[in-house]
């Protein structure tokens, strides 16, 4: 998980923390490394890994066996064998076995005859052409390894689509805020107008029809207002969704907290080296990372299936003890056991088969690889162009909203001095709120693209 902290450390610089009395960013970020359930099953598939390892490795534990058969019929033992044994797998497909065989009775079958005190054996069982280099256990152990690869790559994609849902969410919940301060702000300023126009009605210097106005115009604002904290509650909500207890118990976002304001964010451009630099390293990206890692275990598997090919051809050669149970009383010429197993389908259609399909889930990802590495590519591009244009448009909309709010002002006083009308101030309020709203967008479309460009580069 120290990636998870990276990434979200890499954040923290691009949006610094203000507020320390209220659900801050890195607050949320730290609480979801420690006990979100998504950040905890991420956490999984490391331990999921190291078992399938283990797992794979348990094809070379040593194997103790024992076997014993006895007959008996009309108070006559026609034959009591007791054999036990130790066989110790390898990775070549090469088995070693050590062992004894004691064996008596009055029917025995002539090969079965041992010497009184029985008989120790030393063998050996070598696949010569399928399975020798190329078997199931090797794979196995391969595919293991190559597990853990693919999933640290995994692990690094998930922790990133988390890391991105949580940003998306937190910084949508802080642009709703900021939204909802825009329309208390034109609430109370069509209260304070109202108010003022009702004086000035009082005093004979404006019609009745100019208080109605003004009561359409803060009823609006009224109704505005209600829209924007309703969705502003909602964001939070989703916000809420993300914080998580050492139990798993559900938390709720603290009372009065505010979301970290997105107008006090930086907006800072990229240069043309950042986009050229993740475009040369693109291949690092988790998903194609992920992909070149199943790539290689299909052609680990195609190598086995393709060795299925051979005949099973196994040799198996024991070293027999003497009458003493000692080796080395007779040469290995003399006493030993010998074995020769053939194992060939005529037509070798199910080998054939099953290479063919492996080939061709190559050929399949081999596609998706390719289309994969080209959608990132496009992804980065477009991503950097909307991020250099938001900055630019972020950076208008503010002179923007600083040009309507004193072309609002000004209007006030030309109407306080006779000279305005009352439907040309509530057009420059409109005016200025909507100015107000287009920045925060703006500034809200910058920290997305943002956002989804720490995404796409891997964070």
């Amino acid at each position: 998980m120290k990636s998870f902290f990276l990434a979200a450390a890499l954040l923290l610089l691009l949006f610094p923390l203000r507020a320390q009395d209220s659900l801050s960013y890195q607050s949320l970020i730290e609480n979801a490394k420690l006990y979100h359930p998504l950040s905890r099953q991420i956490q999984l598939l490391e331990q999921t890994a190291e078992a399938e390892l283990r797992k794979a490795r348990g094809g070379l534990d040593p194997k103790l066996m024992a076997k014993w058969d006895q007959k008996q019929f009309k108070s006559k033992e026609y034959y009591d064998i007791f054999e036990s044994y130790l066989q110790l797998p390898s990775i070549w497909g090469i088995n070693l076995q050590a062992g004894y065989r004691l064996a008596e009775g009055y029917y025995l079958n002539p090969a079965d005859q041992l010497p009184a005190a029985g008989q120790a054996f030393l063998g050996v069982e070598v696949p010569i052409l399928n399975g020798l280099i190329q078997n199931e256990r090797r794979n196995a152990i391969r595919q293991a390894k190559l597990l853990q690869s693919q999933n640290q790559a995994e692990q690094l994609a998930q922790i990133n689509q988390l890391l991105y849902d949580i940003s998306a969410d937190y910084w949508g919940w802080s642009y709703k805020q900021a939204c909802l301060a825009v329309y208390e702000e034109n609430r109370e300023i069509q209260a304070t107008q109202l108010s003022q126009l009702r004086d000035r009605f009082l005093q004979g210097d404006i019609a009745a029809i100019d208080t109605l106005k003004g009561f359409i115009q803060w009823q609006d604002a009224g109704l505005k207002q209600l829209e924007a904290r309703l969705a502003s509650e909602q964001a939070a909500l989703k916000v809420e969704r993300h914080l998580w207890g050492e139990e798993l118990e559900e938390k709720s976002l603290p009372l009065g907290s505010l979301a970290q304001s997105i107008l006090a964010l930086p907006l800072t451009p990229l240069d043309s080296s950042d986009l050229e630099g993740l475009l040369a390293r693109l291949e690092q990206q988790p998903e194609l990372q992920s992909y070149a890692f199943q790539q290689q275990g299909l052609e680990l598997e195609e190598r086995l299936k393709a060795n299925k090919l051979l005949p099973k051809i196994k040799l198996k050669y024991n070293f027999l003890a003497g009458e003493s149970l000692q080796f080395g009383q007779g040469s290995p010429l003399e006493y030993y056991k010998l074995g020769v197993q053939l194992e060939h389908p005529i037509l070798m259609r199910s080998a054939r088969g099953d290479l063919a399909l492996n080939r061709l889930k190559q050929q399949k990802l081999d596609f998706k690889y390719r289309f994969k590495q080209r959608d990132l590519q496009t992804k980065l591009k477009s991503y950097f162009m909307a991020l250099q244009q938001a900055v630019e448009q972020a950076q208008l909309a503010d002179e923007l909203v600083e040009n309507y709010r004193r072309l609002v002002v000004a209007e006030r006083e030309k109407f306080m001095l006779g000279e305005s009308d009352i439907f040309i101030v509530n057009t420059r309020q409109q005016q200025y709120v909507e100015a107000q709203l287009k920045a925060l967008k703006l500034r809200y479309n910058y920290i997305k693209s943002r956002i989804a460009w720490q995404w796409a580069s891997n964070w």
